[in-house]
């Protein structure tokens, strides 16, 4: 009988000891990973910020660059300063000695630019100039080869006149898109172009410089 008693009591002291040792609350572990999830989506979001401020600086870097180097271009004949009388008063100062035989204001790259050539005796000259401000954009010289003739500074001042004649005669729909003054046979020649970017239509005129005589029309 005492040692049933002995055994009962053996075992409920197992049983408390038992329960003793066994954790009243396991850990849980979907907090934990919840918990590093939303850790994870934070540094993503984090992340995200960071590459989209890097874009955007890069965009605005861009944009400024642009800005900067587009300053100077003009892409309105209307908008140009520099008149031809100036651009071949440059051309001059800058080769002093030499002759023209050329001058042309048109559109290089969507943009206008006077373009100037000359000579001496030994060489060729072309200047390029922003019709802005006749800052120099190129210039090249190259060994003399055969020419055509000179371009006087009279003939250059008849220029804007022949130009004024040819607006007026097609009308305020028409642009001038390019003009050329250059020694063709021994005779001064103006080229100019003018356009209806709206109807997509343009006309050529050919002048004598010298006689202000309309030779030629093309329509």
């Amino acid at each position: 009988m005492f040692k049933k008693k002995w055994v009962i009591s053996l075992i409920l002291v197992l049983v408390l000891a038992l329960s003793a040792c066994t954790p009243k609350n396991a850990p849980n572990d979907n907090n934990s990973t919840d918990q590093g999830t939303t850790g994870d989506t934070t540094n993503t979001n984090d992340n995200n910020g960071n590459n989209n401020n890097a874009d955007q600086e890069n965009i605005d870097e861009e944009n400024n660059n642009q800005n900067s180097n587009t300053g100077n271009t003009i892409a309105s004949y209307e908008d140009i300063k520099l008149n031809a009388e100036e651009a071949f008063d440059i051309f001059i100062k800058k080769y002093p000695g030499a002759k023209v035989e050329k001058i042309e204001l048109s559109l290089d790259d969507g943009s206008y630019f006077y373009k100037v050539e000359g000579y001496d005796d030994t060489k060729e000259y072309d200047l390029k100039l922003e019709p802005e401000n006749g800052n120099i954009v190129n210039e090249e010289q190259n060994d003399r080869g055969d020419v055509e003739g000179e371009i006087t500074s009279e003939d250059v001042k008849k220029v804007h006149d022949l130009i004024g004649k040819a607006k007026k005669e097609v009308g305020k729909d028409y642009i001038v898109d390019e003009w050329t003054l250059e020694v063709e046979n021994g005779n001064t020649i103006l080229d100019i172009e003018v356009v209806d970017r709206t109807n997509n239509k343009d006309m050529e005129y050919r002048y004598n410089i010298k006689t202000g005589e309309l030779m030629e029309k093309d329509q």
